[in-house]
């Protein structure tokens, strides 16, 4: 989904830890409200920092290196002199950060012994030597080119190699405390890039409800780069949902994938523990989110996009009695033809409609909606487009409203494919053909 890799791949990320953290990064449930509420607690302390405290912890963060490895072989084996300093550069970020994160809510911790074991002298400077009295004097002696010098070598890498087994036994009593530390490294990294990203895209706290979806101002980055680049602007949407089905219908350009695909972006948010990017939102926590749109099918098996899509409605189907769902169909059965294809986007709705899930379904087929469903029209062409012709394709969009509106069930689908052909410049002789097709059959387009 490039939406929300868009925000995932931008995300100010600093230190190995953080990156780990976000790899793992696994969704909330409905189970773990709890947990999901802690997060947003964190999330919103983190905000009210603002962007300077934030890139100023973030500077922290980045002296940060990967120790893992090397604390994994303390467990079973002594580390060398290389490993060693790694270890206490660690320690030494971990405990000048400690002045950094007097206000963050993610505690930390400092290993302060472990690091007294590395530098005795408590100097905290970043070089590191093995040290011992046995060694000082074997280097005086070094030192003095006795006649004996290979022999005077090896006693001092017999000392040396001592040294660092006892270093390392002594460190190895600090390993959970470690995996600790790096934890929570990782988890104060990702929780300022949320922050970070919330406060960029505009991202609001989510209230945590148990049948209903509300976005009141959604918005998408992605699209909102993409369409920056030529000089426009996203149109902000809002929608209601409860449990049941809700029709979204619209011309073809309409913005009707956009809606959807912007819905499913903040809905994923949400459960992945992010600020979505809207002004208002109250959202369940979805066991999955299941989207259905045709340029996200792989045509797997040698399957066409048709038979990708019942496929998926044969995975999502089962799992309905015991999973809470969203379920977000973009134009099924478009590639079918029109009369079939309307009756299985029909037949979907009717059977959404009793399913134990929130369920959204794209279409331009007439009739979908039901007494009952809600229904949504994407307002498409502007009333004033009288007079535009092929010279302003390149502004097209200018005239296009992308606002989401809630419409009764049995109100008209709009149809501006037409006039659409029309300003776009299709062949003249062609438009006759077609307007006459439209006036003289009955299409269920």
């Amino acid at each position: 989904m490039h939406d929300l890799d868009y925000i995932i791949n931008n995300l100010d990320i600093r230190s190995p830890y953080g990156r780990e953290a976000l790899r793992n990064l696994a969704p909330f449930r409905r189970k773990d409200e709890a947990l999901a509420q802690k997060c947003f607690d964190d999330i919103e302390v983190l905000v009210a920092l603002g962007k300077d405290r934030l890139d100023e912890i973030g500077i922290g963060l980045a002296f940060f290196k990967n120790i893992r490895g090397t604390i994994a072989k303390i467990e079973n084996m002594p580390l060398n002199q290389v490993e060693l300093f790694e270890i206490k550069g660690f320690l030494l970020a971990l405990e000048r950060f400690a002045s950094v994160q007097a206000d963050v809510p993610v505690i930390i911790g400092t290993i302060t012994p472990s690091l007294d074991i590395l530098d005795p002298k408590g100097l905290r400077l970043a070089p590191f030597s093995l040290e011992s009295p046995t060694l000082t004097a074997i280097r005086h002696e070094k030192n003095s080119s006795p006649e004996n010098w290979a022999e005077v070598c090896l006693r001092e890498d017999a000392e040396e190699k001592r040294v660092m087994e006892e270093l390392s036994q002594a460190l190895r009593a600090f390993i959970p405390d470690f995996l600790a530390v790096m934890n929570a490294l990782g988890q104060m990294d990702l929780l300022r890039a949320k922050a970070l990203a919330a406060i960029e895209y505009g991202g609001c706290r989510p209230k945590i409800s148990m049948n209903t979806l509300v976005f009141k101002g959604m918005g998408n980055p992605y699209i909102t780069a993409a369409l920056a680049e030529r000089g426009r602007r996203f149109t902000k949407i809002s929608i209601a949902l409860n449990q049941g089905v809700a029709v979204i219908t619209g011309a073809n350009m309409g913005g009707k994938s956009v809606a959807l695909k912007t819905l499913v972006l903040n809905a994923n948010l949400c459960r992945l523990g992010f600020f979505p990017i809207a002004d208002e939102a109250l959202a369940p926590l979805f066991d999955d989110i299941c989207l259905i749109a045709s340029d996200g099918q792989s045509t797997r098996c040698g399957l066409s996009s048709f038979g990708a899509e019942i496929s998926r409605l044969n995975e999502i189907i089962p799992r309905l009695p015991n999973e809470y769902l969203l379920i977000a169909l973009d134009e099924p059965a478009r590639t079918t033809n029109p009369a079939e294809g309307a009756a299985i986007a029909r037949g979907l709705a009717e059977y959404l409609a009793e399913a134990p899930a929130i369920s959204v379904i794209t279409t331009h087929y007439e009739r979908i909606a039901a007494p009952g469903m809600a229904r949504y029209q994407m307002a498409g062409l502007c009333k004033d487009i009288a007079g535009l012709n092929s010279a302003d394709i390149a502004d097209l969009a200018s005239h296009m409203s992308f606002e989401l509106l809630m419409t009764p069930p049995d109100a008209p689908v709009p149809k501006d494919a037409i006039t659409i052909c029309q300003i776009m410049g299709l062949d003249e002789a062609l438009m006759r053909k077609i307007t006459q097709a439209r006036s003289t059959a009955s299409l269920s387009l």
